[in-house]
């Protein structure tokens, strides 16, 4: 699911890296340290997304007087590797699963949710920390997690209640608020249960 939505990101977003030198007008050309004349000016990154490219090429802004972008044959280029980011993401979700340090994975959290705009979204069809589990909790602020997210937050101080698990705020609010909020989960080795009405 993360690869699909770095590639989605990238092919629908990510710019092409290629870059050239704008030539300096003849009044603001400077001389190098070894008394030569330099011609080149900063350096422009191409604006195309790989959509675009596909039917106009590079187009870099500023490159000529006449137009607002200059066109250039070239391929779309890129280092943007999803396989890495997907590497990097779950080497980062197993560390802080083996670490279970709440208040680092608490700061991780709210800072993703600052970047990303997190907090501003809710669902009920997808929990906002795995990103691959249904919700079955919701909190007051409307986001809803799955039960196994809940219990990598426990901050209940009782081990021996492993089924109840307690939060004092949402983990993507940075909140000064301490309201305990506490849900209860169906036990470890609770089996199936089925009601049935007679008459």
């Amino acid at each position: 699911m993360c690869g699909d939505a770095f590639q989605n990101f990238h092919d629908r977003h990510w710019t092409c890296e290629a870059e050239i030198n704008l030539p300096r007008s003849s009044s603001s050309r400077r001389r190098s340290e070894s008394g030569l004349e330099t011609r080149e000016g900063p350096s422009v990154r191409c604006v195309n997304t790989l959509p675009g490219h596909r039917e106009k090429g590079h187009q870099f802004p500023g490159a000529s007087r006449r137009d607002a972008y200059s066109q250039f044959f070239g391929d779309f280029q890129s280092t943007f590797r999803r396989d890495s980011l997907n590497h990097q993401l779950r080497t980062e979700v197993n560390r802080l699963r083996s670490e279970r340090d709440l208040p680092a994975l608490r700061t991780y959290l709210i800072e993703l949710a600052k970047t990303t705009g997190l907090s501003k979204l809710k669902s009920n069809t997808t929990c906002y920390i795995c990103f691959c589990r249904m919700p079955t909790h919701s909190l007051p602020c409307g986001h809803s997690f799955c039960s196994h997210c809940l219990q990598n937050l426990n901050e209940n101080p009782d081990a021996q209640e492993e089924h109840i698990v307690i939060l004092h705020n949402c983990p993507l609010h940075e909140s000064t608020e301490n309201a305990e909020l506490t849900f209860v989960l169906k036990p470890r080795n609770a089996g199936v249960r089925i009601l049935t009405l007679d008459g």
